[in-house]
């Protein structure tokens, strides 16, 4: 006549991190994939990686940019560090350190405190090392103090060689 009523069985909710509750940050990294091309003005308040094209100027204010080893450049570039494993034809501008990797082209100058190129790269251009970006404006076009071709000749054998006449 009665039925005994079977105990609920309560369903766990599912395991939930507090990161995943919380509204999510911004994404720290953004990627400009190997067949997109852009042409335009390009800004943004996060890290970026340029494995395409990219046609204007980049402005990353306090993050850095990557031109990865697919990527092209073909613009004026303003960020905190910027790396070049690809081809960049423009000025770069960097707050703290502009690192141009083995397998990069740059064709333009170099402004930043600190500039480390790897045996093997290329670069045509001026490098003009300021001590302090912030608070300067930063002209278009810099002063020439240093021009420099590298693409794994040996300088000294080139400057004997011009020398000699």
């Amino acid at each position: 006549m009665f039925k005994r009523s079977e105990p609920e069985v309560q369903q766990p909710e599912p395991q939930t991190s507090a990161a995943s509750r919380e509204p999510q940050a911004p994404r720290a990294q953004a990627t400009i994939g190997s067949t997109i091309r852009i042409k335009g003005d390009v800004s943004g308040d996060e890290n970026l990686t340029v494995d395409g094209t990219v046609e204007g100027t980049v402005t990353l204010k306090q993050h850095s940019l990557v031109v990865g080893k697919s990527g092209r450049l073909n613009a004026d570039a303003y960020a905190k560090v910027i790396r070049v494993d690809g081809h960049v034809e423009g000025n770069l501008y960097a707050e703290e350190q502009v690192l141009v990797k083995q397998s990069g082209i740059v064709r333009g100058n170099i402004i930043a405190p600190r500039v480390t190129m790897e045996d093997g790269c290329t670069f045509k251009g001026s490098i003009d090392m300021e001590t302090k970006l912030s608070g300067k404006k930063v002209v278009a076009e810099p002063t020439r103090n240093v021009t420099a071709v590298i693409s794994g000749v040996d300088m000294k054998a080139e400057a004997a060689a011009a020398r000699s006449g």
